[in-house]
């Protein structure tokens, strides 16, 4: 490999377009992903002491926002490193959104895709040991905080079309009553829909302790809020599990533990090996099959 004449090349394409900047300096570093091998996509980098603002040909049109997101999702694959890679691509969307102060549709739409994308993905690799959930949530959190506030903001103006309002605004703002039941917030603004009033159940059912009632009600919702939901069932469980201990002084048949916290098999031993707890016989799980 003549690295010399690579060299000249990228600094002669630098010279002739200084958009190739960024292109040449992860070339160089070797920073290029391997989801890129045919197209190199804006990373998002943390800002530092010092770092001058974006230049504004560094910062990209809601046209190509669009584009590059509808690019991005053919690399989903629930994999913890496509995960990587599309947690930090999508994020430098959102900076970008956020350098424009974007507020139309589009960015909506496109906040609303990232939103799904890494609920999924919180899902799909919750018993990946080397997922970060909490950053995650985080990072969802302050995604359906931006949509919240884009929404009441077209709400005011008036410029809310009434289809989009109607399914999306709902959807997505359920999704931020069950991200947000520990937080102490104001959700007064939220109208009462059958679904939402179902959320509502459920963080009652959660702040009073009432496991199974939880668990049950959480079977009745769409799949992504049972992804966010489930996000919740660890904590829940172990919490069930040390309460029963100590409710029940003899030994009790596992199938009881399974039925009042929806337990499959193999999700009961690895509880009781948290909570050392001896197991002595499994059984089968409630006779309801698991819906997801």
């Amino acid at each position: 490999m003549n690295l010399e004449y690579i060299y000249r090349d990228l600094l002669q394409k630098r010279e002739e377009k200084p958009e190739y900047s960024g292109y040449i300096e992860r070339t160089l570093r070797g920073d290029v992903n391997k989801y890129e091998r045919d197209i190199l996509v804006k990373k998002y980098n943390r800002s530092s002491a010092g770092k001058s603002k974006a230049f504004p040909e560094d910062v990209r049109p809601i046209s190509v926002l669009t584009s590059v997101l509808d690019y991005l999702l053919q690399f989903c694959d629930f994999s913890l490193e496509s995960y990587k890679f599309l947690e930090n691509r999508t994020r430098s969307i959102r900076l970008d959104i956020s350098i424009q102060e974007l507020e139309c549709d589009r960015t909506i739409m496109i906040l609303e895709k990232i939103c799904r994308l890494l609920i999924l993905y919180n899902y799909a690799l919750y018993d990946n040991k080397e997922f970060e959930e909490y950053l995650n949530i985080e990072q969802i959190k302050k995604i359906l905080g931006t949509l919240k506030e884009l929404y009441n903001n077209k709400n005011k103006q008036g410029l809310s079309n009434n289809t989009h309002r109607s399914k999306n605004y709902q959807e997505f703002m359920g999704y931020y009553k069950l991200i947000t039941f520990d937080d102490v917030l104001n959700t007064s603004d939220l109208s009462l829909t059958s679904k939402l009033s179902l959320f509502d159940n459920i963080k009652m059912a959660y702040t009073q302790n009432n496991l199974y009632r939880f668990f049950l009600l959480s079977r009745s919702t769409d799949f992504l809020s049972f992804c966010l939901l489930h996000t919740y069932y660890d904590k829940l469980r172990l919490k069930g599990i040390e309460i029963y201990s100590k409710c029940f002084i003899e030994k009790i048949d596992s199938s009881l533990i399974n039925k009042l916290l929806f337990l499959s098999e193999r999700e009961l031993i690895s509880l009781c090996n948290k909570t050392n707890i001896q197991l002595t016989q499994t059984s089968t799980t409630t006779s309801k099959e698991d819906r997801y």
